[in-house]
């Protein structure tokens, strides 16, 4: 005959353990926490996860069609920004040697030279830094021919050559002018940006010349 079992039924057998509510607390906490990191890593390298606009009122943008928008610091540019300029001015002057038979000089007539190279199609539409050396020089020629000079303007999307007019809030950013409208395969006529650019500096004390331009801002 088997032995009676004497063991008992526990009640709370079979019953889910509850989990402590402060548990629930620390595990949402954490993943806020690190949702907040990651936005502020994107936010911080100018990008945009999931093409979702870290700024209402903004869509993904692409660096090379947002011009710096003038609202952050501005420096002198450095020994290595000074650099890179140098090294874009030669690239294109090694082009104007060979298709064209003449340097850029810093003057007017380098426009007839940079239309020139864009329409023999030195570089395509992919080669962002072979384009903005082309603005480069066309930007060496508003300086001339307007009296501006070099700076670096920082601001979200990061640093971006500028030309300055004296030692005001008034920008014109040459280095894009061109590139932009390359890379998106749409006709450059370098003679009309000129005008542009005069127009937008048309007025303002302390232009020099009879001047022509682009994107032309002013600080608030």
């Amino acid at each position: 005959m088997p032995a009676p079992c004497n063991a008992s039924i526990d009640p709370a057998a079979g019953r889910r353990r509850r989990v402590p509510w402060w548990r629930w607390f620390v595990t949402g906490a954490l993943g806020f926490a690190m949702l907040v990191a990651a936005l502020h890593y994107f936010a911080g390298q100018g990008l945009q996860p999931f093409g979702v606009p870290l700024v209402p009122g903004l869509g993904p943008l692409k660096p090379a069609d947002v011009p710096a928008a003038p609202g952050g610091p501005v420096y002198a540019p450095s020994d290595a920004d000074l650099h890179s300029l140098a090294q874009q001015r030669a690239l294109v002057a090694a082009w104007a040697r060979r298709y064209v038979g003449s340097e850029p000089r810093g003057q007017r007539d380098d426009l007839r030279i940079l239309q020139a190279l864009i329409d023999r199609k030195v570089a395509g539409p992919d080669e962002t830094y072979q384009l903005q050396a082309l603005g480069v020089v066309f930007g060496d020629v508003l300086a001339h021919e307007f009296g501006l000079h070099w700076v670096i303007v920082s601001d979200r999307e990061g640093r971006s050559r500028a030309l300055q007019l004296g030692d005001t809030t008034n920008y014109l950013f040459p280095v894009t002018m061109i590139s932009k409208r390359l890379e998106k395969h749409l006709p450059v006529d370098v003679e009309q940006l000129y005008e542009k650019a005069r127009a937008a500096l048309d007025g303002l004390p302390g232009v020099r010349g009879r001047g022509d331009a682009g994107d032309a801002r002013s600080r608030p």
